[in-house]
């Protein structure tokens, strides 16, 4: 299951390390490590961090593959550079066909999917604001599970005990904080990606599934400003569902959305 990261610097990582992973981008791995002048893809984070030039202590928590902030432009500015030595590298057609297949979308999706969060700060505590959003979204999920009776037993019962489990946590925030909140987020995302079982989800409930998902992992785990917090949930349960389903087991009809 790929990590899902809502930060622009955990965004990197997943992308360098999905195009790394990927074998049909063979020819453009070499030329990324090219591009780096590393031998490996250990190597790579280094080369990466030093690109960024980020603080000494922001490098540290990046080579231990934490989340820390980075604005989004400063993320991604190595990508036009590396845009660039990929079209001039050898003038290899293939090449530049192997970007634009495999990096490009994913720089795209970096470049769209982060927009909003250059306006976040991270900071320890969750507003009531977002715990109330929260708290909706998954009584909206359990009210709509309970009134489909054209669900399976199997769809029902996970949706069902994430939404009474996110409810839950919101009334216990005080007691178990954000970490619970994103560990159960964790735990569905793990359980739908190994079971499948949202692809036989309606569009409305893989949506509001999604974006409650979304919502709990920026705004909990990484980013809470509560100023920005309504244009957060917003876009996740949006044009956020769009990115989220690259990553998550969606129903055909928002593959076919997302080609």
């Amino acid at each position: 299951m790929p990590d899902y990261h809502p930060n622009p610097a955990g965004r990197i990582l997943h992308l360098v390390d999905s195009t790394l992973e990927s074998g049909g981008a063979e020819l453009l791995r070499e030329i990324w490590l090219d591009y780096f002048q590393v031998s490996n893809e250990t190597d790579y984070l280094a080369a990466l961090v030093t690109v960024l030039n980020v603080s000494a202590e922001a490098r540290k928590q990046l080579l231990a593959l934490k989340r820390t902030f980075i604005p989004r432009d400063q993320a991604v500015e190595p990508f036009h550079t590396f845009e660039k030595f990929v079209h001039e590298y050898a003038k290899v057609p293939v090449a530049v066909d192997q970007f634009r297949k495999t990096m490009q979308p994913r720089r795209d999706m970096l470049l769209s999917t982060s927009e909003i969060l250059d306006e976040f700060y991270p900071t320890a505590v969750t507003s009531e604001v977002t715990l109330d959003r929260i708290r909706n979204l998954a009584y909206e999920i359990a009210t709509e599970v309970t009134q489909d009776g054209s669900l399976d037993t199997e769809l029902r019962a996970v949706l069902l005990r994430y939404a009474h489990n996110l409810m839950r946590l919101v009334d216990m925030y005080k007691v178990t904080g954000g970490a619970a909140l994103k560990d159960e987020a964790d735990r569905f995302f793990a359980e739908a990606w190994r079971t499948e079982t949202l692809k036989r989800a309606p569009e409305s409930l893989w949506k509001k599934a999604m974006g409650v998902t979304g919502v709990v992992l920026t705004a909990v785990d990484v980013f809470v400003a509560p100023q920005h917090v309504t244009e957060a949930i917003d876009f996740y349960l949006n044009a956020g569902t769009t990115s989220i389903s690259i990553e998550a087991p969606a129903p055909d009809y928002v593959i076919e959305q997302t080609d």
